[in-house]
């Protein structure tokens, strides 16, 4: 998974953002747990939980990574419950975003991911 690469992921989204901790929960025969904290534009990411996220983002890990790739809809998958979010639904739609926009740089990396 790339997450100690999120700190490199930037994008003028986020720039709006001052504070903010997104959790995610990927659930597959290794589940990841982590959180991203978002503060003046910048990403940090951490493992494990945050007592008090401003959204939780729960989903397979294959359902993210296609998600990421642009190969299903996010609204399509939270309609259809592949993907629950707990909180600030437009903080995650963002997330969303932000992940979606870095697809190149998993394509260019060859990232390759199982559940």
């Amino acid at each position: 998974m790339f997450i100690e690469e999120a700190e490199n992921l930037t994008d003028p989204e986020w720039s709006g953002i001052s504070e903010a901790t997104i959790q995610f929960i990927l659930e597959g025969c290794e589940d990841r747990i982590f959180f991203y904290l978002v503060s003046q534009g910048k990403v940090e990411s951490c493992p494990g939980i945050y007592d008090d996220p401003d959204v939780t983002i729960t989903t397979t890990t294959e359902t993210w990574v296609r998600l990421i790739l642009g190969e299903i809809s996010p609204l399509g998958t939270y309609i259809h419950g592949q993907v629950e979010i707990k909180g600030d639904i437009v903080l995650a739609q963002r997330a969303i975003k932000l992940f979606r926009n870095a697809r190149v740089w998993f394509i260019r990396n060859k990232h390759t991911f199982s559940s």
